[in-house]
């Protein structure tokens, strides 16, 4: 199929120009969301935490700030799996798991499965 989604099969929803480019923006958009919270988490938020004296104060802080994060979280790496799902049912691209070529596919695919359910259930510092 062409990336112009015109013949796909056969006039369904998933053959309209707009979606498919709509689709892989919501994807960008999404898996740049995730990597940047991820990497504000690691390097800013837990660094800070650690340095919060142990007790009711670090506990409370973790939860207001893991409170807000895993709902982002939750939105965005659904967001970014539902369009990953249409780029692939919209290009008709699900032979690429199969082609050794595009291991990069998969790896998304397995990085994206691993990393959402990493944070569960999400446990206190």
């Amino acid at each position: 199929m062409g990336w112009n989604g015109t013949t796909i099969h056969g006039g369904t929803i998933f053959t309209s120009t707009g979606l498919l480019v709509l689709a892989r923006v919501l994807h960008v958009v999404g898996v740049v969301l995730w990597i940047g919270g991820v990497s504000f988490v690691t390097t800013v938020v837990i660094p800070t935490l650690l340095r919060v004296p142990a007790g009711d104060e670090r506990l409370r802080l973790f939860e207001t700030i893991e409170g807000r994060f895993s709902a982002q979280a939750r939105v965005v790496t659904l967001m970014t799996g539902l369009a990953g799902f249409y780029l692939l049912q919209g290009f008709g691209a699900w032979g690429r798991y199969q082609d050794p070529s595009f291991w990069w596919t998969r790896s998304s695919s397995w990085g994206g499965a691993i990393g959402s359910s990493a944070g569960w259930p999400p446990e206190p510092i």
